[in-house]
C-alpha cells in the first residue's frame, strides 16, 4: 500500500471518529501527506545534489587549465610538464581506484561514498595551493583524482535506480550538466580571483605563509566543496533494482564483459576517444586565447567560462530531452544515434575555431562546438546503465570511467602539448595542435560508435 493511500485512509478514519480523534487523524494524515511530498521530490533532490557535486568536481579538476601561464612561469615548467599535472597526475590514481570503488558502490552505502569522495578531492584541491614545486602539485592532483573516482560510479548507479529508462536520459543529462557548469565556472572564478589578487604580488596568509595569487585560487575553489559534502549527507539511499549481498563476484562481471565485448569494447573506446578531444580542448582553450589573441587571463577565463557553461548546459539538456522523446516513440537506439550525429557536427567548429583571425569569432565557433558536443555527452553514461544489469552497474560504470579518464584526460592535454613542443616547437603554434588532435580522435570515435550501434540493435532486450 502506498503512503498516499495510507494518508487517505487516515483522513477517512478521522471523519468517522470523535472530534478529538478526528483532529489527531487529520494531523497524522497531514504529516503523512507532507512526508509523501518530500519523498516525491527525493529523486530530483538527489540529482540536484549529485549535479552540484559534479560541478565542484570539474571545478577542482579544471582549475589548473586557466592558471597554466602563471604556474608555468612561477615554477619554471614546460607545456609538457603542465599537461602531466593536468592529465596524468590526476588520472593515474583516479584510474587505479576507480575499479575497487566501483565494486564498493555495488555493495556499499553509495551516499556515504559520495560524501567521502567530495571531502577528499576538496581538501586535496586546497592542498595544491600549498605546492612550491612540480612534485608538490603532482601529489595534490593525485589526491584530487582519487577523490573524484568515487562520484561517477556512485552517482550513475543511484540515478539509474531512481528513474525508469524512459525518464533516465534527461536525469543523466541534468547530472552531466554539472561538469559543464564546473568547468565553466572554474575558469570564471579563477579569472576573477586571480585578476583581483595579481596586483598585490606575493600574499601572506595566516598559517600558510607567503603565497602567489594562483595558489590562493586553489584555496578559494577547494575548501567550499566541504559544504557540498555536508549537503550530500541529506540524500536518501535509493533502493537497489537488483541487489546481491556482498556485491557481484568479479568473475561474473568479467563474464558479462566478455559476453558483450562486441558492444562494450567499441562503445567504451569510442567514448574514450571523444574524451581525448573534450579534455584536450577544454584544457588548452584559455591558453590559446591568451597566446593567439592576446587576451588577459581574466578575459580568457570569464568569456570562455561563461560561453562553456551556457552552451554546454543547453546542449546537454536538449540532448537528454531528445533522447527520451525519441525513445518513447520507439527508437531504441536513439542515444547512440544522437552521439554519432552530434559528434559528426562538431568537426566543423573544431577545425575552424583555432584558425580564425580574431578571438570573438573564435568564441562563436567554440560555443557552437559545445552545444553539439554536450548534447552527446550524457549518451554514453545512459547507454551503459541500460545495457548493464543493476547489480553490477557500479563496476561497469567504473570501467567506463576508468577508460574515459585514463585515455581522455591522460592523452587529451598531453597530445596537444607534445605536438606544440616537439612538432611545431613554438608555444605560439598551439592553435594548430588544437585543430589537428580533435579531428583524428573524433573520426576514430565515430567509426567505433557506428560499429557499437550495429551491435546494440542486435540485443534482444535491455536490462
Amino acid at each position: 500500500m502506498s503512503e498516499k493511500e495510507t494518508a487517505d485512509q487516515a483522513v477517512v478514519a478521522g471523519e468517522n471518529s470523535s472530534d478529538d480523534a478526528s483532529s489527531d487523524a487529520s494531523d497524522s494524515a497531514s504529516n503523512v501527506t507532507i512526508r509523501s511530498r518530500v519523498m516525491a521530490r527525493g529523486p530530483w533532490f538527489t540529482v540536484g545534489v549529485l549535479t552540484t557535486a559534479s560541478a565542484f568536481a570539474f571545478l577542482d579538476r579544471q582549475i589548473l587549465a586557466l592558471l597554466i601561464e602563471p604556474v608555468r612561469t612561477d615554477l619554471d615548467l614546460t607545456d609538457t610538464q603542465i599537461s602531466i599535472l593536468i592529465g596524468f597526475a590526476f588520472v593515474i590514481f583516479h584510474a587505479l581506484f576507480a575499479l575497487p570503488i566501483g565494486r564498493w558502490v555495488d555493495s556499499g552505502p553509495r551516499r556515504l561514498i559520495v560524501v567521502w569522495g567530495i571531502a577528499m578531492w576538496s581538501l586535496c584541491t586546497a592542498a595544491c595551493g600549498l605546492a612550491r614545486s612540480f612534485f608538490g602539485l603532482f601529489v595534490g592532483r593525485v589526491g584530487v583524482g582519487v577523490g573524484e573516482a568515487a562520484l561517477g560510479p556512485a552517482a550513475t548507479s543511484m540515478i539509474a535506480d531512481l528513474f525508469p529508462p524512459e525518464r533516465r536520459g534527461f536525469a543523466v543529462a541534468v547530472f552531466v550538466t554539472g561538469s559543464a557548469i564546473g568547468a565553466g565556472f572554474a575558469t570564471v572564478i579563477a579569472a576573477v580571483v586571480f585578476d583581483a589578487l595579481e596586483g598585490y604580488g606575493r600574499i601572506e596568509l595566516p598559517l600558510v605563509g607567503v603565497v602567489q595569487p594562483w595558489q590562493v585560487v586553489f584555496f578559494v575553489v577547494g575548501l567550499p566543496g566541504l559544504l557540498v559534502a555536508g549537503l550530500a549527507l541529506l540524500m536518501r539511499e535509493p533502493r537497489r533494482g537488483d541487489h546481491q549481498a556482498g556485491g557481484v563476484p568479479i568473475a561474473e562481471v568479467w563474464q558479462h564483459i566478455r559476453g558483450q565485448a562486441g558492444l562494450l569494447v567499441p562503445l567504451i573506446i569510442g567514448f574514450s576517444l571523444l574524451a581525448v578531444k573534450s579534455y584536450g580542448i577544454a584544457s588548452w582553450i584559455p591558453t590559446f586565447l591568451i597566446r593567439t589573441h592576446g587576451w588577459t587571463v581574466g578575459e580568457a577565463g570569464i568569456y570562455f567560462g561563461l560561453t562553456l557553461t551556457i552552451t554546454a548546459v543547453c546542449g546537454a539538456l536538449m540532448g537528454g530531452r531528445l533522447a527520451d522523446w525519441l525513445g518513447k516513440r520507439g527508437m531504441a537506439d536513439a542515444k547512440i544515434v544522437i552521439a554519432i550525429v552530434g559528434n559528426l557536427l562538431t568537426l566543423v567548429p573544431i577545425v575552424i575555431f583555432p584558425l580564425v583571425s580574431d578571438g570573438v569569432t573564435a568564441m562563436v565557433f567554440i560555443g557552437t562546438y559545445y552545444v553539439t558536443a554536450a548534447a552527446t555527452t550524457p549518451m554514453g553514461v545512459a547507454i551503459m546503465q541500460e545495457i548493464t544489469p543493476p547489480r553490477m552497474r557500479g563496476q561497469l560504470s567504473a570501467v567506463f570511467a576508468f577508460f574515459g579518464v585514463l585515455v581522455g584526460m591522460g592523452l587529451g592535454p598531453l597530445s596537444i602539448a607534445l605536438i606544440t613542443d616537439y612538432v611545431f616547437e613554438n608555444p605560439a603554434d598551439l592553435r594548430y595542435s588544437l585543430a589537428i588532435v580533435p579531428v583524428f580522435t573524433v573520426t576514430g570515435a565515430l567509426i567505433l560508435l557506428m560499429r557499437a550501434r550495429a551491435k546494440l540493435k542486435l540485443l534482444p532486450e535491455l536490462f
